[in-house]
């Protein structure tokens, strides 16, 4: 099986879209020991059964100003607890979590039912809406977060993006691995911030895009999303 996380996609005028332009990522968990291998762009099927799960990006205008930096925070999300969706918050499309949606941010409509979860600002900052979205994938045996985390990282890398790590984080009081992606796509300069965490059988992969700029900022707003992530389930 192979867990695919597609980081990169084509963009829209209004709001985020599924991946279909850029390179996918693919995490290959059919051994005990992680291999990456880069898929084809715009690719629907394989011979393989995939569990392919999309990390969208947003819609752009023109290149961001200079690019801010400031490392992920180390801020812990509540333990697990099931309960119904308190208001102001929005959950995944099956009902396993919800999240607390910061002021001025929807829910985004994406055609892509492999991501469960997404959530944006309501304007555009520096020609990009930032957005986080969710997605997930049964977990491979053997494999854990950080088998996944070290293989989407190396893959980014051979796609010529500049992959960092951050700090390890509690979402939903699991222990989360990733990584920061920065890069350039359709002219706007990009940080995207990406988790991995398992829950049982499934692994969750949340990814904050913004404006290199905005990342700062991002990277709060990020905290306080994750650090609201609640299990319904």
């Amino acid at each position: 099986m192979r867990l695919r996380i597609c980081v990169a996609a084509a963009a829209t005028a209004l709001t985020l879209t599924s991946c279909a332009s850029d390179a996918p990522v693919t995490v290959n968990t059919n051994s005990s020991t992680t291999q990456s291998s880069a898929t084809s762009t715009g690719s629907s099927s394989s011979s393989t059964t995939e569990s392919s799960t999309s990390s969208s990006e947003p819609s752009t205008s023109t290149s961001s100003s200079s690019s801010e930096t400031s490392s992920s925070s180390t801020s812990q999300s509540p333990s697990s607890s099931a309960g119904s969706v308190p208001a102001g918050a929005e959950a995944d499309s099956k009902g396993e979590f919800y999240v607390t949606k910061p002021s001025g941010w929807s829910k985004a409509s994406v055609p892509n039912a492999q991501i469960s979860l997404a959530i944006k600002a309501d304007a555009q900052t520096d020609g990009v809406f930032t957005n986080l979205n969710v997605t997930s994938a049964p977990a491979a045996s053997g494999q854990d977060v950080s088998a996944y985390t070290s293989a989407g990282a190396t893959q980014m890398r051979q796609q010529g993006a500049t992959v960092t790590p951050v700090a390890d984080r509690k979402i939903g009081g699991e222990d989360a691995k990733g990584y920061l992606v920065e890069r350039t796509y359709s002219g706007a300069k990009l940080a995207q911030t990406q988790y991995f965490v398992q829950k049982g059988s499934t692994v969750y992969i949340a990814t904050m895009t913004s404006a290199a700029s905005q990342k700062a900022n991002a990277d709060s707003t990020m905290n306080s999303i994750l650090g609201s992530w609640t299990w319904t389930k």
